[in-house]
């Protein structure tokens, strides 16, 4: 986790606090509200002027800021700790109770077990009880992608990842189970296809729709870039390397996607295979006093240059020289087309 004053990075994100404050405080049952990290999950301490639930506030938040904005743990206090100067003391918020949840109890049906075991495996926890929360035990947006994903796999049914956001509990989510199997019986959902030719209309997913107005109504933002750096030891052949990157992006179509609007509804748009956009600086001769400050200033702006979701590409690449043998490689794409799991797939 990455810090600057009232901004952080958690999991590839830039999240601004005081935005996700913001919207707690707007709520009439909150009079203050202060958001930090605590071992790599949002946690949000609030002062009540009356009882609101976590989901109600879980759910006020998920209609305003992105998924990744919305604490997954919430703390009721009687006061805010402060400095001598009368400001928020984010240091002295106490440590959240990550086991204060319900009293652990087992999975009762073969269902609630292979929820809890999907669970278990993905949030990396030693156990998960029917009534703990995906989201106190560290659950994201993202995980709860994978989740849902094992769950479908494992039992062939059509599961939503909406279900854990409203039923975010193994009990809750096993009922949804039983649900979609129950609707299944009879009835065979049809495979996936793969596309029958390039021409063919791709729908945009719940999440990228939601990407796609956001980029409509505040265009040029940075907001929603991912990024990946990592410093190379020994000898770079930039050669291989943009040959490389060329096969990752000719393989995934997603990293070759652009989206356009027909008759004002967003479709995404598969570009056939090209080049790479992998740009090359050199800065041997920079002077060691100056290097630092303009390799800072090269991964900065090009971690924050805008996509152009129309235009295209969604997927870039910088390789800055620092020395014979000492390379920074980053790659940059919109979160429209990729996400932190998929930034370790790649």
């Amino acid at each position: 986790v990455d810090r600057v004053d009232d901004q952080v990075k958690l999991r590839g994100f830039r999240v601004e606090l005081g935005e996700i404050e913001a919207v707690l405080t707007r709520h009439p049952g909150i009079r203050d509200a202060a958001v930090t990290v605590h071992e790599n999950r949002l946690v949000a301490y609030l002062i009540e002027s009356a009882g609101v639930a976590d989901e109600e506030l879980r759910a006020v938040l998920q209609r305003t800021l992105p998924e990744h904005m919305v604490p997954a743990i919430y703390v009721r206090l009687d006061a805010f700790p402060r400095t001598p100067g009368g400001k928020l003391d984010r240091r002295a918020l106490p440590a959240p109770d990550l086991g204060r949840a319900a009293e652990h109890v087992a999975p009762r049906t073969p269902v609630e077990q292979m929820v809890a075991d999907a669970c278990v495996e993905i949030l990396g926890v030693d156990r998960v009880g029917v009534h703990d929360n995906f989201f106190e035990l560290g659950g994201d947006s993202i995980l709860s992608i994978r989740v849902a994903g094992r769950i479908q796999a494992a039992l062939d049914i059509d599961f939503s990842v909406r279900e854990i956001f409203d039923r975010p509990t193994v009990s809750g989510l096993a009922e949804a189970v039983e649900t979609a199997l129950r609707e299944r019986q009879g009835t065979r959902l049809p495979r996936i296809r793969p596309r029958s030719t390039a021409d063919e209309s791709i729908p945009l997913s719940f999440g990228q729709q939601h990407l796609w107005f956001f980029d409509q109504l505040m265009p040029g933002q940075s907001a929603y870039n991912s990024a990946f750096a990592v410093r190379l030891a020994g000898p770079l052949d930039t050669s291989a390397l943009r040959m490389a990157l060329d096969g990752v992006v000719a393989r995934h179509e997603a990293l070759r996607t652009t989206f356009t609007a027909v008759d004002g509804t967003p479709e995404q748009v598969i570009t056939p295979v090209g080049a790479v956009a992998l740009t090359e600086h050199d800065l041997e001769a920079v002077t060691a006093h100056d290097q630092d400050t303009y390799l800072r200033a090269l991964v900065r702006n090009e971690v924050n240059r805008p996509f152009d979701l129309a235009a295209g590409p969604l997927f870039r690449a910088l390789v800055v020289r620092v020395g014979v043998d000492d390379h920074v490689f980053v790659l940059s794409m919109h979160h429209a087309v990729s996400d932190g799991w998929s930034l370790g797939v790649l």
